[in-house]
């Protein structure tokens, strides 16, 4: 079986993440927010994929939580980046993300994650379908990530956003 985890907020897709966990049999879900599962926890019951999704509570340091899994969910409604997928791809763990999610500007489809447009239920279930049965493409995918987060450090992002202040403060 193959073990997904949605981290952060609840309210940046929770919903949409058990939805497609619940399309997707062979999938189960790690969840590690600080945020109150209740309400979730009852949805995921109702679709019939309560034993299949795992509460971890809030953990100060998310790691072996990254290590513990074969891919990210973030299928996030808003979200001007997403911290959280940047710190899965370093870890070489792909990520299915929707086109709502600021950092899915940074990946390249079905290359180094996996990026859903339109119905996000939908798409987030397509990627974890794709996903999960491949062991190897779900390997390529996490290395390509992990190369993607190492082009993305401070240093190389901070020289970026100097160029636009500058190239901004000219104009």
């Amino acid at each position: 079986m193959t073990t997904a985890l949605f981290i952060g907020d609840t309210r940046k897709g929770l919903d949409v993440a058990l939805r497609a966990i619940a399309a997707t049999p062979e999938v189960q879900l790690a969840i590690v927010s600080r945020s109150s599962p209740a309400e979730h926890l009852e949805l995921a019951q109702s679709l019939g994929a309560g034993d299949r999704v795992h509460l971890l509570g809030a953990l100060n340091d998310p790691t072996l939580a990254y290590e513990a899994v074969d891919l990210l969910l973030h299928p996030t409604i808003y979200d001007t980046f997403g911290l959280v997928v940047a710190e899965a791809m370093a870890m070489g763990v792909p990520a299915v993300v929707t086109e709502h999610a600021g950092i899915s500007e940074l990946i390249s489809h079905e290359h180094d994650g996996y990026v859903v447009r339109g119905d996000p239920v939908e798409g987030t279930a397509a990627g974890l379908s794709e996903l999960s049965s491949s062991a190897t493409l779900r390997d390529q995918m996490g290395r390509a990530a992990k190369e993607t987060a190492a082009a993305r450090d401070w240093d190389t992002v901070a020289r970026e956003t100097m160029a636009v202040y500058e190239q901004v403060a000219k104009q």
